[in-house]
């Protein structure tokens, strides 16, 4: 199962409660991040089985890219 989450990397966008998700959810999914990082926490590569990739600010065309082959949106 690929997520996406497109957004600031923040509290505010409540990160901290997707990762708890994630924890709880004990799936193999894999979580992409896009945006940027504010470093108020630090983004794990793993949350049990699901794997966390953080890709930072990227172009339109990937994101585009990124829409189609993501299964589900998660929204802040």
């Amino acid at each position: 199962l690929e997520l996406l989450f497109v957004g600031e990397l923040s509290f505010r966008k409540g990160l901290p409660f997707l990762f708890e998700a994630l924890r709880q959810l004990r799936a193999p999914v894999r979580l992409t991040l896009v945006g940027r990082p504010t470093g108020q926490f630090p983004i794990p590569s793993r949350i049990g089985p699901a794997e966390v990739v953080t890709l930072g600010p990227i172009t339109k065309d990937r994101l585009r890219h990124l829409y189609s082959a993501s299964h589900l949106m998660v929204l802040p």
